[in-house]
């Protein structure tokens, strides 16, 4: 219920924002503890991971809880509307990070143009 109320605000604000640069994060820790009860006592782990997309800014554009690990199959219809979004938004996407861009460049590249950038974002350089 406190996601319930302010929700359409916060789509209406993440909808009227421009990206250039899309950071793609997925993140494993929270969705862990996102829990679904179903009696006293009764509950199970949803979903397996979230995904966040964040802007140049480091504002979120874009956020989902999914029951896959990092799966671009269950994302790519949304990716497709966010596209929609920022052209929309008069925003041109010119590059993408994203933790593993050997295995999803193909995905992104489909999506957003051959001409934007897929690059292997700076926190996995290390790795």
């Amino acid at each position: 219920m406190d996601f319930e109320v302010p929700k359409g605000l916060i789509i209406a604000k993440m909808q009227g924002l421009q990206a250039t640069v899309l950071k793609i994060d997925f993140a494993y820790k929270l969705a862990g503890k996102i829990r679904v009860y179903t009696g006293r006592g009764k509950s199970f782990a949803l979903y397996k991971c979230t995904v966040r997309i964040q802007n140049e800014d480091a504002l979120t554009v874009f956020w989902k809880a999914l029951k896959t690990s990092e799966s671009f199959n269950q994302l790519k219809p949304d990716l497709v509307q966010l596209k929609c979004q920022l052209l929309i938004s008069r925003s041109v996407t010119r590059v993408i990070y994203i933790d593993n861009c050997f295995n999803n460049c193909h995905c992104l590249k489909d999506i957003f143009g051959t001409d934007v950038l897929i690059k292997l974002d700076c926190f996995h350089w290390l790795g």
